[in-house]
């Protein structure tokens, strides 16, 4: 006969909780790149009106050499 505790009595040890420490580097590598997306779409639209503001004075100093 065998000195074994039977299966139902032996007692395994407690499952570890997975870490959490990769969902929370996820998260804060999605909401920077939420942040830089918003950044670099103001960056361009403020560049374009820069550029419309930029045709716009060429176009009135044009106007004041012509007359």
């Amino acid at each position: 006969m065998s000195t074994d505790a039977p299966a139902e009595d032996v007692k395994h040890p407690p499952k570890r909780k997975p870490p959490i420490w990769h969902w929370i580097v996820v998260l804060i590598l999605v909401i920077a790149g939420i942040v830089i997306h918003r950044e670099l779409s103001m960056m361009f639209d403020d560049l374009q009106r820069t550029g419309r503001d930029f045709m716009q004075l060429f176009e009135w100093l044009l106007s004041l050499v012509d007359d």
